[in-house]
């Protein structure tokens, strides 16, 4: 969210905010990245539903691996996981 807009709905002015909140300015999206990263891998990693761990996985090396989905396999359990490499960099 652009600092103005957020400084105008504290009712703030935009100098204020930065000024005041300067940490929390640089650092709030790593904080709550971080938060959100850990509770989805605890869930890919922990859940006792089959179709919630692979799914979090699945998105988990979409995003972070370079992986895509390129049609369908059936796999044991009835659950479809599909995932090519395309010139991801390791």
């Amino acid at each position: 969210m652009p600092h103005k807009l957020l400084a105008s709905k504290l009712g703030i002015d935009d100098e204020t905010l930065r000024k005041y909140f300067r940490q929390e300015l640089d650092e709030g999206l790593y904080t709550v990245g971080r938060a959100i990263g850990g509770g989805l891998v605890t869930l890919a990693t922990s859940s006792k539903d089959e179709k919630v761990r692979a799914d979090l996985s699945k998105f988990y090396a979409e995003c972070h691996m370079g992986w895509r989905r390129s049609g369908d396999v059936q796999t044991a359990g009835g659950v479809t996981v599909v995932i090519s490499r395309q010139d991801a960099e390791l």
